[in-house]
């Protein structure tokens, strides 16, 4: 055989080799090894991103009621105008009927009012820091008002027993502070319902606005 055939063959051979489909398979199964240690590399990234980003244990939830009263529960910190001081400056609007402590989306203190003058219900908010209106609020006419809301107003020029003696009451009765009260109907009758607080739980107080005494609670 000649040099010349035998360059031929070799050729051959290769050509056959590289376009067997077992060799190619065989071949792609072998990494580099630049290929292995990028892979390794890029393994303990995502590792250590993982690891990063996993959530922290969960906590004991609480009680419903438990987190929304200490939501709205007043600090002393934060608050230099109490509930009763809140009626007093809304009476200006006319004759305070419902008050509850709120705080706004940036945790800020402040009292949501409701009064009653000239067949009109004025509702504002009070500023649990300075005691300044927040804005200007805004007006309702009675007759505009669902049937409910126009019983508790009746109720209300009825009452010989005014917002804040019903809100001392309920908080003696109930050995804590109040953060909203009320006029609300339940099944045709017409009550004062104070929200109280004590040791972070929530007790409701119904009053009767007629004469003062406790319903229940």
């Amino acid at each position: 055989m000649t040099k010349c055939q035998s360059s031929i063959l070799a050729l051959l051979s290769a050509l056959m080799l590289s376009a067997s489909p077992v060799y190619a398979a065989e071949q792609s199964m072998v990494p580099s090894t630049d290929h292995g240690v990028t892979a390794g590399r890029t393994h303990q990234t995502q590792m250590k991103a993982s690891e990063a980003i996993k959530p922290a244990p969960a906590k004991a939830s609480q009680n419903t009621n438990e987190v929304a009263a200490s939501n709205n529960q007043p600090a002393e910190s934060t608050v230099n105008v109490s509930m009763f001081g809140a009626i007093s400056i809304a009476t200006r609007h006319g004759k305070v009927f419902d008050v509850s402590f709120k705080r706004n989306p940036r945790g800020e203190p402040a009292y949501h009012v409701k009064a009653y003058r000239n067949r009109s219900v004025w509702e504002g908010t009070v500023d649990a820091k300075s005691g300044q209106f927040i804005g200007r609020g805004k007006m309702v006419r009675v007759r505009h008002m669902d049937r409910e809301d126009r019983a508790e107003i009746a109720a209300l020029r009825r009452s010989k027993i005014t917002l804040a003696q019903a809100i001392r009451t309920a908080e003696h009765h109930g050995s804590g502070r109040a953060i909203e009260a009320g006029l609300e109907e339940t099944r045709g009758k017409v009550a004062y319902e104070i929200t109280v607080l004590k040791g972070g739980s929530p007790n409701k107080v119904t009053i009767d606005p007629s004469n003062g005494r406790v319903l229940a609670g």
